[in-house]
């Protein structure tokens, strides 16, 4: 997986590159100097067009040939299991349960590795490379990036976890026993309305589902908190910008550049941050499948 998140990375670098490129062509070009001035910077916005494109492919394609690989693995060992031991598992009776596992579990615990993981090396790597970008065109500027990166790309995403996890993995264990309510509603459904206790049966599905709404009622909250912060560190981080290139009279075409910067910057960290939300369930998902054997 290290190819692939080199790849992802170089993707998302590719497209920093590609706009601060732009902004400095373009803003050059306002002021009309010579062609031979431009053509370097008409070459180089070329190539991050064209690389990032080509790296975003072949990220994708190692990426989940590679996890795709350990899926079919695990579900042959998981099959392997089952049929090793079908009687204790029947006996068990949590066959409901056993057949969520099978079917989500393992498409989490593989999208673990893509969602998250891979996500977050690549945000890291290229928040990495806009500091160190943004430090070469100003000193002043750079100190800020980089305490920006240290801010989203390590303690946003920690205290993030720290807050979601809890609820992730309470909503996981309420869905899993509401597989097995359900399996066992449908299966002795025919005696439960020959004995009067249907409405039981159907009252306790219920009450998990209301259980479950209500756990994904605070989450949501949650996470529209943590993305409400996020944006107002984005957008201060645009307006500091903004204020500094006025207050130190930057050339017009380091105000472009330290613009398309900030705007394009973050473009990792907002595709890896909606993983983040529900990355207690793959987590969970991953742990479930190992117990699955005892």
């Amino acid at each position: 997986m290290i190819w692939a998140y080199l790849l992802s990375a170089f993707s998302y670098i590719a497209g920093i590159g590609l706009n601060v490129t732009s902004g400095w062509l373009i803003t050059m070009a306002s002021f009309m100097p010579p062609v031979l001035t431009l053509s370097v910077a008409v070459v180089m916005v070329r190539f991050f067009g064209i690389s990032r494109a080509v790296t975003r492919y072949l990220e994708r394609i190692v990426s989940h040939q590679t996890v795709f690989n350990k899926l079919a693995k695990l579900r042959s060992d998981l099959y392997k299991r089952i049929t090793s031991r079908p009687r204790e598992l029947l006996i068990a009776g949590r066959g409901g349960r056993l057949i969520k596992q099978v079917v989500d579990d393992i498409e989490r615990a593989q999208e673990y590795e893509l969602r998250v993981t891979l996500p977050g090396a690549a945000s890291i790597i290229s928040m990495a490379a806009a500091s160190l970008l943004a430090f070469w065109l100003q000193p002043a500027i750079g100190v800020m990036w980089i305490l920006l990166t240290l801010t989203l790309t390590i303690v946003i995403p920690k205290v993030l976890v720290s807050r979601l996890t809890p609820f992730a993995k309470e909503l996981e264990r309420l869905e899993s026993q509401y597989a097995d309510e359900v399996r066992s509603s449908v299966h002795g459904a025919l005696e439960a309305e020959i004995y009067g206790y249907l409405d039981e049966v159907i009252a306790s599905t219920h009450n998990l589902e209301n259980r479950i709404q209500s756990i994904e009622i605070k989450l949501l909250k949650k996470i529209r908190f943590i993305q409400f912060f996020a944006n107002l560190v984005l957008g201060l981080v645009l307006i500091l910008t903004v204020i500094y290139s006025s207050t130190h009279s930057l050339p017009p075409v380091q105000v472009s550049m330290l613009i398309f910067l900030t705007l394009t910057g973050f473009e990792a960290v907002l595709a890896w941050y909606p993983n983040l939300f529900t990355s207690g369930k793959l987590l969970m998902a991953k742990e479930k499948l190992e117990l699955i054997p005892e």
